[in-house]
């Protein structure tokens, strides 16, 4: 049986005075339609709980009520959930676990805490304190993919079929279940099923995260929320995106930081200065480059040619022409030694020493060493790797897995990556054995079972056999995506 994909986004803008609001109503929407409820949303000890009847059921999810137990389950599939009135306690798919509030009977009805329920059910669910309303909205069932043809992009599902007919100038990548289109030189927001979520209207947009995206309009930046009202006025020169809570803004020729409501935390005053990250920004003063904390006061001096933003407690600097990484009280931890580094991630980082690149741990050493004409992140647990021309895939310890025979390779998705064997493209597994045949002029990734490629001049779609699935006639195409939440969407000030 079909098991039931529980992506997760809250983008709750929970307001403080939550707590002294609990009588008041809040409304529920699912999917646009406003719930007529016999038992409205309330809000008992700062957390919100909603009706599990009307959610499960218009997830198509059965519901059942055993009095003599007070247990209420739902199911669907393979997806099984129980919970008891008044208890802390739930079983989901047979595993215990913790409720921040227990649910209650209200009226006869039953309802439950909505993080609880949003983070099994599979939903968008987004709290709109101006109005007292919680908007959820269940994951679409579908993928699409966007394709040009005769210079217009359009969005098909997985059978080739045109999502609406609606034509766009430019397209994105979807992102928290919106992709940013343009029509007729204004930018806006589709939904999955290719309607106008936000009309076209912007000079400028970014892609949504963490419910909020970058906005420009009359040569003004700021953010909206994902039904388009202003979160923060479009006023400054050019915002950034958030990280550690703030974001950079520049008015005239002078940067500073705001935070989610807009607010000035630091006043506008340096040169352009990187993203916060683990609590420090790097900034440039009289030539060179140093840290600021969130109170804009250098904790480590300007002193370096160049910088990073902090990862794993090192950023990478340049002292003279070389790289090397300090540590947060600005302390040289490895030495400025390498033709250019990479950031560290999970212990390790990338580093080209000698014209050779390979990777050192936290103390500097060569865990891999540098060998290589060219080297990948590790993904899946290989990194692609170039050795006297061609690519082939290492592992941890540096040994090849698959020996280098390709003019190109890319990272696996799907169990699958891209190779090139004398100027055209196929596919090979991680053992390096070919699955399909070299023999595409440009190839994308697999994404939702199905992979971009290119024969002659136009794109079309195969499967994971190999089997052309949708015939080539679009001049591009895009990956297949369905409405999901990925890790990047965080919670966003919630309370629930």
């Amino acid at each position: 049986m079909r098991k039931i994909t529980f992506m997760i986004v809250i983008v709750f803008l929970f307001v403080a005075n939550m707590v002294n609001a609990e009588n008041q109503d809040v409304y529920l929407y699912i999917n646009g339609e406003k719930m007529e409820l016999e038992v409205k949303p309330v809000v008992a000890d700062g957390r919100l709980l909603v009706p599990i009847r009307i959610i499960a059921e218009e997830m198509g999810m059965a519901v059942k009520w055993n009095d003599a137990a007070k247990e209420i389950s739902a199911s669907k599939n393979d997806t099984q959930i129980k919970m008891h009135i008044g208890s802390n306690k739930a079983m989901v798919n047979g595993k215990e676990t913790d409720l921040d509030t227990p649910p209650k009977i209200v009226n006869g009805r039953t309802i439950v805490p909505v993080r609880f329920m949003s983070e099994i059910i599979g939903a968008v669910v987004f709290w709109d304190a101006e109005n007292r309303a919680v908007y959820i909205n269940f994951e679409i069932d579908r993928a699409v993919a966007p394709v040009r043809s005769s210079g217009k992009w359009i969005y098909i599902d997985k059978e080739g079929n045109a999502v609406n007919g609606q034509e766009f100038d430019a397209v994105n990548s979807f992102s928290e279940g919106l992709a940013a289109v343009n029509v007729d030189g204004k930018w806006g927001f589709i939904d999955k099923e290719c309607n106008f979520a936000i009309e076209p209207k912007y000079d400028f947009v970014h892609d949504f995260e963490g419910g909020m995206a970058r906005v420009e309009i009359g040569g003004k930046q700021g953010y909206i929320d994902w039904r388009g009202n202003r979160i923060i006025e479009p006023r400054y020169d050019y915002i950034g995106y958030f990280s550690d809570g703030l974001a950079t803004v520049r008015i005239g020729e002078a940067y500073g930081y705001i935070d989610k409501e807009g607010k000035v935390v630091i006043e506008p005053r340096f040169g352009y200065p990187s993203v916060f990250s683990e609590g420090l920004a790097g900034t440039n003063a009289n030539g060179k480059y140093g840290y600021i904390d969130k109170t804009g006061s250098f904790v480590i001096e300007p002193r370096f040619d160049g910088i990073s933003t902090f990862s794993e407690g090192m950023a990478r600097v340049v002292i003279g022409d070389k790289w090397g990484f300090v540590d947060k009280e600005g302390n040289v931890a490895i030495e400025a030694r390498y033709e250019y580094a990479r950031d560290f991630y999970e212990g390790l980082a990338m580093v080209c020493y000698d014209g050779k690149w390979g990777y050192i741990d936290s103390e500097g050493d060569f865990v891999i060493e540098p060998l290589f004409d060219g080297l990948s992140f590790f993904n899946e647990g290989l990194a692609a790797a170039k050795m006297d021309g061609e690519w082939g895939y290492i592992d941890g310890e540096g040994d090849f897995t698959v020996e280098p025979r390709f003019d190109g390779l890319s990272f696996l998705n799907e169990g699958l990556a891209a190779a090139k064997i004398d100027g055209e493209w196929g596919y090979i597994d991680r053992e390096g054995d070919i699955v399909i045949e070299p023999q595409f002029t440009e190839v994308d990734l697999f994404q939702e079972g199905l992979a971009a490629v290119k024969i002659e001049d136009k794109w079309g779609y195969i499967n994971s056999e190999g089997d052309l699935v949708i015939e080539p006639k679009f001049e591009h195409a895009g990956r297949f995506e369905r409405q999901q939440n990925e890790e990047k969407n965080k919670l966003q000030n919630t309370t629930l």
